[in-house]
């Protein structure tokens, strides 16, 4: 395949080849993200900046905002701390959770 091919640029920021880091003990955090994600109904979700107050976070730290019917997802790649606009998200009651995908543990 042609991306397994070392010699290859990276895309982005991207600083590994995707096949280097297939067995980092992040690589399995992804099985709790995807289940995060499925989680809440996904036709309705779109990406929504507007929830995040505007400030400067540089391109490897780019905080991100998704939200639906009834729930929102903010994404912090690495710590950066942001205010959100709830809003925004036209409801009366606010459950937030923090989710650390690092702290959960396979059974």
């Amino acid at each position: 395949m042609a991306d397994e091919n070392p010699e290859r640029q990276p895309v982005g920021l991207a600083r590994n080849n995707w096949y280097d880091v297939l067995d980092l003990p992040g690589a399995y955090d992804l099985v709790h993200a995807r289940r995060l994600l499925e989680s809440r109904p996904f036709v309705s979700r779109v990406p929504d900046q507007s929830l995040i107050v505007t400030s400067y976070y540089p391109e490897t730290d780019y905080v991100v905002a998704t939200r639906g019917d009834g729930y929102a997802f903010v994404y912090f790649p690495t710590g950066w701390s942001a205010v959100i606009r709830i809003s925004k998200l036209n409801t009366e009651a606010i459950h937030s959770y923090w989710y650390d995908p690092g702290l959960v543990k396979l059974l």
